[in-house]
This record gives C-alpha cells, sequence and structure tokens, in this order.
C-alpha cells in the first residue's frame, strides 16, 4: 500500500467506465495507476477528482514489482481556482505537463522536484496579475533540477549562447544551435534572475525564447521530441 500526493500527468479511458493514469508521486515518482468506476452514474466526483494537472491524494495498493497499481482512495488536494477557467492559464498549465512528461521518466522519488512542479501548478493558477512568461520562467528553473542548467558566462567577447554546449561563446564561433545576440542576453538576464517582464518587450521575443527553450530540451533530453502544444499556445499568448 502507498499513501502519496501526485500530480496527474496522463490519463487513458481503459473500457468502459475506468481510467489508466501516469501519476506523478512524491513517495515513489512517475507510476502507472488504474481507477474503476470513473464514469459511473453514481460516481460523478470520480471523473472531475481525475482531471490532468489536478493535485492529488491518494492511497493505492502498490508493488515495486508491479507496472499497474489500483487506486483506492483518491481526493484532491488543491482545489484549482482560476487554471480550468482561464484560457491562457490552461494553455500555460498543458504546456507544462507535456514538457513534465518528456523530462520525467523515472520511479524514483525526487521531493524536491516534485514539490518545484507542485508549486509551479498553484502558483499557475492562484497568482495575480497573470504572467504571459510564466512558462518561460519554469523551464529555466527546471533545467537546474534535471542537471543540465547552462552556464551563465554571457559577456561582450561571449554573447552568443550555443545550445548544444550550454555556454555562451564568441559570435564568431556560431554553431549549428544558437542564439541571437538579443535572444542570448535576454536569455541571460533570465539565468541571472532578472524579472522577465523587464527583459521581454514584445510577443516575437517570447516566442523565440520559448522555442530556443524547446531545442536546449530536445538536444539534451534524449527522446524529448517535439512539443505538440506548442501551435495551439502561440494562437492563445
Amino acid at each position: 500500500m502507498i499513501k502519496t500526493t501526485g500530480i496527474i500527468f496522463r490519463q487513458t479511458r481503459f473500457k468502459e467506465s475506468s481510467l489508466i493514469l501516469d501519476i506523478y508521486t512524491e513517495e515513489a515518482g512517475l507510476q502507472s495507476f488504474i481507477s474503476n468506476g470513473v464514469f459511473s452514474k453514481s460516481n460523478q466526483k470520480l471523473a472531475s477528482t481525475l482531471q490532468l494537472m489536478n493535485i492529488i491524494d491518494l492511497v493505492a495498493y502498490y508493488r515495486e514489482d508491479k507496472d499497474l497499481h489500483r487506486i483506492k482512495e483518491v481526493s484532491r488536494t488543491i482545489i484549482y481556482q482560476n487554471l480550468p477557467f482561464d484560457i491562457r492559464r490552461s494553455a500555460i498549465g498543458m504546456f507544462l505537463l507535456e514538457v513534465c512528461r518528456k523530462c520525467i521518466r523515472s520511479h524514483q522519488q525526487n521531493s524536491s522536484l516534485f514539490l518545484f512542479i507542485k508549486n509551479a501548478f498553484v502558483d499557475l493558477d492562484q497568482k495575480e496579475p497573470f504572467d504571459p512568461n510564466f512558462h518561460i520562467c519554469f523551464m529555466i528553473n527546471l533545467m537546474s533540477y534535471l542537471g543540465f542548467q547552462p552556464q551563465n558566462n554571457y559577456s561582450d567577447e561571449f554573447s552568443c549562447f550555443d545550445l548544444a554546449n550550454g555556454v555562451f561563446s564568441s559570435a564568431s564561433s556560431e554553431t549549428l544551435y544558437h542564439l541571437s545576440n538579443e535572444s542570448s542576453k535576454i536569455f541571460s538576464g533570465l539565468l541571472s534572475g532578472l524579472p522577465s517582464h523587464t527583459l521581454f518587450h514584445n510577443s516575437q521575443q517570447r516566442r523565440q525564447m520559448i522555442q530556443a527553450l524547446v531545442i536546449y530540451f530536445q538536444l539534451h533530453i534524449e527522446n524529448f521530441g517535439k512539443i505538440r502544444s506548442l501551435d495551439v499556445f502561440h494562437e492563445i499568448l
């Protein structure tokens, strides 16, 4: 038996009334669970509890040698106030969720990473005013938890960020994957923790940065692949 807090990363309908869920848990990393009777008329609350991005408390029948565990009890830890109803926050939330799914595959406990992601979804729901750069700051901070945070050696001499090697280099040594001088300066500011609203002056700069960050993750995480929510994301923000 396991009792833990978790974040719902993925859901797949199974047979008529069950769900198979990928849940990132505080106690056991990423695990797969099955919940029965989700769509029965007598248990409508369960379907809303098991929505994507929800932060839940669960009790499940758990064995380390099994790939699928059965949920015994589940309830919402936090009830979102804005995230399901604000299209901008929802779009960012789905983007964050897709990034996390592609980065996190381990069954090992990582409490600091779990709390970072949990707090990010709570902040996305609650913080005012809405921050259009939230997803960018999330990815910048996520890199340190995943172990490939870039070296912030930006200077007048090293003013071009090399995405493949994770360092700033001279413009004369531009590689296949590099940022423009303008984007490199913004990237350095983000790495330094400067307020994002002071760095971005238009949506084009923001779009270039998120595309660069996706490429950086693709280069440094095996089989990261394409972010499918990115096209929809750009239409909303």
